[in-house]
């Protein structure tokens, strides 16, 4: 059995050399669409969590 470090590394892997393949073997292409697709996520991500959340969140931490 591999260890799980080891199927992380493989899937991430396996990742990178799709966004590659997808940007057509030039890797400043495919670190620019990476980059644009990690921004798109977080800003939908805050744009899911309520505001009411998040300050509950922040004042909890203090």
């Amino acid at each position: 059995m591999m260890p799980a470090a080891a199927v992380h590394h493989d899937e991430l892997e396996t990742a990178v050399e799709e966004a590659v393949a997808q940007a057509g073997g030039d890797l400043l292409a495919a670190i620019r669409n990476l980059a644009r697709r990690q921004h798109e996520m977080e800003h939908r991500l805050r744009s899911d969590v309520s505001a009411g959340f998040v300050r509950r969140g922040l004042a909890s931490r203090r």
